[in-house]
């Protein structure tokens, strides 16, 4: 009976072992998948031939720029035990806008006629522009968020530009 329980227990050790060296794989190869996306996203905009396609290139790079950047905001007040609000919703929120924006500015890449590339490019512009102003008021919003109560376990987040 013994040496039963004990291959049933190698068994379990050996199937958990397994799952998580498959999880920390899985997980590897998402990240990598991400900064294999930004890398491309960057060749893209110094490969494209200068002029609206160019553009088209750098507004969608600066658009995913704000975007990814702003969730790392707030998650840093989180972590240094700030408060946040309604700032996450709001940033689930503006990511859904510049999904939509991106696709927009993806087919626009692609458009072949150049002409009609160069009239749309103000608005797709002024579309980022909003989307990057909005993102960095939350993320300016939650760098000013107040400092937690006295008493808690984690000392306030320094300012920016202050070292210690």
């Amino acid at each position: 009976m013994a040496e039963v329980l004990l291959a049933v227990l190698a068994v379990l050790v050996f199937m958990v072992a397994v799952t998580a060296l498959a999880a920390w794989w899985a997980w590897r190869f998402v990240k990598a998948k991400l900064r294999w996306r930004r890398q491309i996203r960057v060749v893209q905009m110094w490969t494209a031939p200068p002029g609206p396609r160019r553009e088209v290139a750098f507004l969608r790079g600066e658009l995913a720029e704000a975007i990814t950047r702003t969730p790392q905001a707030i998650a840093m007040v989180k972590a240094n035990a700030g408060v946040v609000g309604d700032l996450p919703s709001l940033t689930r929120r503006l990511e859904r806008v510049a999904i939509t924006l991106d696709a927009e500015l993806r087919l626009l890449a692609g458009e072949p006629d150049h002409h009609e590339v160069a009239r749309l490019l103000p608005a797709a512009r002024e579309r980022v522009d909003d989307v990057t102003r909005a993102a960095r008021a939350i993320r300016r919003s939650s760098a000013s968020s107040p400092p937690p109560p006295p008493g808690s376990a984690a000392p306030p987040a320094p300012s920016p530009g202050v070292r210690r």
